[in-house]
């Protein structure tokens, strides 16, 4: 359908009916703003998974620095602070007419670099690709890995990730020093 069609239903299906209510508490003297009321809707069905997925992985963040809305609601971006002196971007995009799902994370530091790819959230057996790329001197390299196992490709590689950034103590050695400090970069 056409973009107010589009728009119309989301904002219905995100933020009317019984939702309504909760909507109006949780945006107070804001809940007239609609492109607002889209974006709070996307954020708690949708992106939630995201924000749950950087709490796993990062813990608990300290603040939001910045956050934009757009194209009525359906294109966000957020910077987010995290302890240590790290940041994260993170990026979400309604993009009607082009049907294909990406959810990638990748964590970007001075000597390693890890980025996670999601094809998408619903379909089992899919693969999730991990690619972890390094150097030393002249020397680069990256190592690509794929996970299947059963459940829907955002948990294929949940456990790998733990076990990586905590038997190999990354994650915890990169945010202890600003030299190694990885920028996370969601799109």
């Amino acid at each position: 359908g056409d973009w107010a069609s589009q728009r119309d239903g989301q904002r219905e299906r995100e933020t009317g009916g019984q939702l309504a209510p909760l909507v109006d508490e949780a945006l107070g003297k804001r809940k007239d703003n609609q492109d607002l009321r889209l974006a709070y809707g996307i954020i708690v069905t949708s992106l939630i998974h995201q924000i749950y997925m950087l709490f796993g992985l990062l813990g608990e963040p300290e603040q939001v620095i910045s956050a934009e809305i757009w194209r009525e609601g359906f294109s966000m971006h957020f910077v987010i602070e995290y302890p240590n002196d790290l940041r994260v971007t993170m990026g979400w995009h309604y993009l009607s007419h082009l049907k294909d799902y990406d959810e990638e994370y990748a964590f970007y530091g001075n000597r390693e670099r890890v980025m996670i790819n999601f094809p998408s959230p619903y379909f089992r057996n899919f693969p999730s690709p991990v690619t972890i790329q390094g150097g030393d001197k002249e020397l680069s390299w990256k190592k690509r890995l794929s996970f299947h196992t059963g459940r829907p490709s955002r948990m294929n590689c949940w456990p790998f990730m733990t076990m990586w950034f905590i038997s190999r103590g990354r994650l915890a050695a990169a945010l202890k020093t600003r030299s190694n400090m990885p920028v996370f970069k969601k799109r």
